[in-house]
């Protein structure tokens, strides 16, 4: 699992000859101390150099990976808390919720996309204001048949991508789902939780490591969200959401640009105020919410022990509003 506890940026300046000042900065990491984490920033800060140095091109900085990371870079998230004894650690993400990483107990999301509401506007009512504009504003009847031409087309464009086939998972649909899967891996045991976009299922029945060819498998049969698939496969982890998203809680307070570690002491303030906002705001929400159990295999002792993290952290197992 590719989470590091400390962090540390170091930045080198070079100047050859007469020529323009370059400036690197590159991240390092370490699991033992923030002594550890500059000097391996300074060793890949030296070895950027060394590349540009030979005439290859290179990133003079180093933006933070993606929710699906990069290969070989670490989650950079604050660790907030450790649980050596389940493999998991609980960090903030960038919008300011706390999520569970574990290394070998399977977590996987499922959107639940819902058919726009504009899939029946009919396609005249996408063209024709449009074109209605062209002809008020072009001075020659060529013209103003020209934008109406042009504004039809638009329209005949946004309506075809807008039909592009969308689905829209049920809880009996997804269940169905989970259930075909059990009926051919009779040793599997699944949780499904409701979250306020989707779904998210739990395997309780054993450890399974990211990017293995049965969770692969899993994955693809599920339809499951493909960042979140790439992520747990690059970071070699699974990842849940336990805490609300700010925005869905009616938090207000914004953090700071830029992502965590901050490089001045004013960010760093403003992201814990931020954070203290999301922590204060997050006991009357539930990041999802337990449905049902498939299959009746033997639970697993080391994934029941997550399980109980996940629902007591997450409010799984509240009626509070989901968020």
């Amino acid at each position: 699992m590719l989470v590091a506890r400390h962090w540390a940026e170091h930045r080198i300046q070079h100047r050859v000859g007469r020529g323009p000042q370059v400036t690197i900065r590159r991240w390092g990491w370490s699991n033992e101390s923030p002594d550890a984490a500059a000097a391996h920033a300074r060793q890949r800060a030296e070895a950027a150099l060394a590349e540009a140095l030979a005439g290859h091109r290179i990133g003079r900085s180093e933006r933070k990976p993606g929710y699906n990371g990069a290969e070989g870079l670490p989650i950079r998230e604050e660790i907030l808390a450790e649980h050596p004894d389940h493999g998991a650690v609980i960090t903030r993400n960038s919008y300011g919720a706390r999520c569970l990483n574990v290394g070998d107990v399977l977590f996987a999301d499922v959107d639940d996309v819902e058919p726009e509401a504009i899939l029946s506007i009919p396609l005249l009512l996408l063209a024709i204001p449009a074109a209605v504009i062209g002809a008020i504003v072009a001075e020659l009847p060529g013209a103003a048949l020209g934008i109406m031409a042009v504004a039809l087309l638009v329209g005949v464009v946004a309506v075809r991508r807008l039909r592009r086939p969308q689905r829209s998972l049920d809880q009996a649909a997804l269940h169905e789902l989970l259930a075909g899967w059990i009926a051919l891996h009779p040793d599997w045991r699944l949780r499904l939780y409701r979250s306020p976009a989707g779904w998210r299922v739990l395997g309780t029945h054993g450890p399974e490591q990211p990017g293995s060819a049965i969770v692969t498998a899993f994955f693809a049969h599920l339809g499951v969200d493909p960042v979140y698939a790439a992520m747990c496969r690059k970071q070699h982890c699974f990842r849940a959401r336990l805490t609300g998203k700010p925005w869905r809680m009616g938090v207000t307070l914004r953090p700071p640009k830029g992502s965590w570690p901050h490089r001045t002491p004013e960010a760093q303030a403003r992201r814990e105020r931020f954070a203290a906002a999301c922590d204060a705001a997050a006991p009357a929400f539930a990041a999802c919410r337990f449905l049902a159990e498939v299959g009746s295999a033997p639970e697993h002792p080391h994934c029941a022990a997550v399980r109980d993290l996940h629902d007591r952290e997450s409010r799984a197992l509240t009626d509070l509003p989901l968020a």
